[in-house]
């Protein structure tokens, strides 16, 4: 279970931003459908959910995942640079919902502000250089995640395929950014 929360922790990677009201997002149906998938810019294998890169009200500069694909037993980190143009109504209530399977399933919702993993990093303008934590804000935003996820086989091999999704949510119901990843994790791994 704490691998299925890990994974879906790691979903950190944001959208486009455009000035949509809610009635203007359609929600797609399903993430997991074989229509193209539009990917997220850096180095990782996620692509954007819910709604169209350019529905999407947080602006993905850079999305980096290393290792990517993720690994047991090694230390994992998910860096997403993004950019709001406008302090949205609600913006310090919004919510970041990380669902996953791998190979269970399993969903964690909570504030922005609020939750550890990951975390909202912003540089200040002064000379103190970065403060952690705190909801987005407009303009440059980094969220943070790392962790290293052990896993104790004795001598035996696994190979699950994984999923997870990242959706942050103001108030409104709006998307900020919406993405997702499909991978396979296994042990041994392969170099």
């Amino acid at each position: 279970m704490l691998l299925a929360f890990s994974l879906v922790s790691i979903v950190l990677l944001l959208a486009q931003a455009t000035a949509a009201s809610p009635h203007e997002q359609e929600i797609f149906v399903s993430t997991h459908t074989s229509a193209p998938r539009e990917k997220v810019s850096g180095h990782n294998h996620v692509y954007y959910t819910q709604v169209d890169k350019a529905d999407q009200l947080f602006f993905i500069i850079d999305l980096a995942v290393h290792p990517d694909p993720p690994r047991l037993n090694e230390h994992n980190f998910v860096l997403l640079n993004g950019w709001l143009d406008e302090t949205y109504p609600g913006l310090e209530d919004a919510t970041l919902k990380l669902s996953g399977e791998c190979p269970r399933y399993g969903e964690i919702e909570g504030r922005i502000a609020d939750i550890q993993r990951p975390v909202v990093r912003h540089l200040t303008s002064n000379a103190r250089g970065y403060e952690y934590g705190g909801p987005l804000m407009k303009e440059f935003n980094e969220l943070l995640y790392d962790q290293l996820w052990p896993y104790f086989p004795g001598k035996e091999r696994i190979k699950v395929n994984c999923w997870f999704e990242a959706t942050a949510r103001l108030p409104d119901k709006r998307v900020l950014f919406s993405f997702a990843a499909n991978f396979t994790v296994q042990w041994p791994p392969i170099d």
